[in-house]
């Protein structure tokens, strides 16, 4: 069996076992609170997995058209076959977009919308979060999940994304990773083929930064009531 052939087998199988992962969730979790918590620790492995798919997916356009290359005719035979490849990696457009819903695997899985949970009124100030009134309750169709550090697998609260490969990372935990390897710092995500990961190709994201500040203060309310509820 060909390699990208047990790729594939392997995702097929990830995304049983999400859809298993997902069935459960829904049949067992009747606190609202622990079905939002466990559908964001769900929908934050589909993204995961989304990225992976997303370097399979470029790294077999690049290698296609590398081979291409080769094989011509008019080819030299002098090129630089790392360098090509490369290149043809970062100029794939599957590489470039962070569009998770547009993901096959997405779809299959997610079925391109969050689960539908419903939620109390106070958590409309999440701003990118549509809420639709129902009686006394509300709707929420889009459920923030933060993202979560690479490294620290804790959630990211000084998000600073990577101008390259657009992966986003905890500031302080990330430079200090690059301090630590020096020349030989490597993109922490699994899959990933940014293979010279430098502290001047980061940028702070503010937009996920007030995301993630509107997600946390949320959370505090949410457990500061519950524990006046006690």
């Amino acid at each position: 069996m060909a390699l990208y052939e047990r790729l594939e087998e392997n995702l097929d199988k990830c995304i049983r076992s999400l859809d298993i992962w997902k069935q459960l969730i829904n049949e067992n979790c009747d606190d609202e609170q622990e079905k939002r918590m466990e559908m964001e620790k769900l929908t934050n492995c589909v993204k995961s997995y989304c990225d992976i798919d997303k370097q399979i997916k470029s790294t077999e356009n690049a290698l296609r058209k590398l081979d291409e290359k080769m094989n011509d005719p008019d080819s030299k035979g002098s090129e630089d076959i790392d360098h090509l490849f490369q290149e043809y990696l970062q100029d794939d457009p599957t590489a470039s977009t962070n569009n998770y819903k547009e993901s096959p695997l997405w779809k299959k899985v997610i079925g391109g919308h969050s689960d539908v949970v419903e939620v109390r009124q106070k958590k409309s100030k999440i701003d990118d979060t549509q809420f639709e009134e129902l009686g006394d309750s509300l709707l929420c169709s889009n459920v923030f999940a933060p993202p979560i550090d690479p490294i620290s697998k804790t959630v990211i609260q000084h998000p600073y994304k990577n101008k390259r490969c657009k992966h986003v990372y905890e500031y302080g935990t990330i430079s200090n990773y690059i301090k630590q390897m020096k020349n030989k710092a490597k993109c922490p995500y699994i899959g990933c083929n940014n293979n010279n990961l430098r502290l001047t190709d980061l940028v702070e994201d503010g937009n996920l930064q007030v995301q993630i500040s509107q997600y946390l203060e949320t959370q505090q309310e949410e457990d500061d009531d519950s524990e006046d509820e006690d």
